[in-house]
């Protein structure tokens, strides 16, 4: 089965310019969709109509910030500095990735709703979950998420802390363990998905992507860090793919638990 499905990673090798969540929205999707029930699957493909792969629609929530400013909001969350715990305080009037997850999943229950704004809750669902899982979608106010945090990278440039985890460590990540990434990746999957039943606690995972923003060895917190270099990828690129896989793992029992 690894074997198999690694053939997925030739399709989702990232570009610098568009960062980890571009190829690793469709990895997320791709795999959750794979591992369906028949039921869950045929309701998938149903709503997308044959216009694009699941993979794909993933990706749709980011291109469309331009155009309907009032979705910018929806892809994240952030906390005041000392605070680890996400709660439904902490969000603001204009919106954030737990009140937009709970209402999609609302709108994709609801067979009566337009199956065009379906379609659409399908898409956001498998995009947020994809944002949960990455640390600094859970971020600091005051630096919009670790984006105002810039580090120096091993070429030079000067980045956002955010897009460190976005793809830099992610792609850093494929280039060291080359084919042994796939097989690290499903098993770290098949590991995860192992147990997980019906859950939709989004504040939980928020949580999760929280403590990790604010470990030591992060360097977040205090914002310590102004250099990147070869051993900062190397001790945290077994994170990002676990995020990876535990995002695709948690949607695909999120989607056949909504589908059943």
């Amino acid at each position: 089965m690894i074997r198999i499905l690694s053939l997925l990673f030739l399709l989702y090798l990232p570009l610098e310019s568009f960062g980890w969540w571009d190829s690793g929205h469709q990895l997320v999707c791709d795999v959750a969709e794979l591992h369906l029930s028949d039921t869950a699957k045929k309701e998938v493909q149903d709503l997308l109509g044959g216009e694009r792969k699941f993979a794909e629609g993933c990706v749709w929530p980011d291109t469309i910030k331009s155009k309907r400013p009032e979705t910018s909001p929806w892809h994240y969350i952030n906390l005041p500095p000392d605070e680890i715990e996400v709660k439904a305080s902490h969000c603001p009037e204009e919106g954030c990735i737990m009140k937009a997850f709970y209402e999609q999943i609302a709108l994709l229950k609801d067979n009566s709703v337009d199956k065009e704004l379906r379609k659409e809750a399908l898409m956001f669902i498998g995009h947020f979950v994809g944002d949960i899982h990455q640390p600094f979608h859970v971020g600091n106010a005051e630096d919009r998420g670790a984006n105002g945090y810039r580090v120096i990278m091993p070429s030079g440039r000067n980045r956002g802390m955010h897009a460190v985890w976005d793809g830099y460590i992610y792609n850093h990540a494929l280039d060291t363990l080359r084919d042994d990434f796939n097989t690290v990746f499903f098993e770290s999957f098949y590991s995860q998905a192992e147990g997980l039943s019906y859950d939709q606690n989004i504040y939980a995972w928020a949580t999760e992507s929280r403590t990790i923003a604010m470990s030591d060895s992060v360097g977040y917190r205090d914002q310590s860090i102004k250099k990147i270099d070869r051993n900062y990828l190397d001790t945290h690129k077994s994170i990002v793919i676990d995020r990876l896989a535990l995002a695709s793992a948690r949607l695909t029992v999120l989607l056949n638990g909504v589908f059943q």
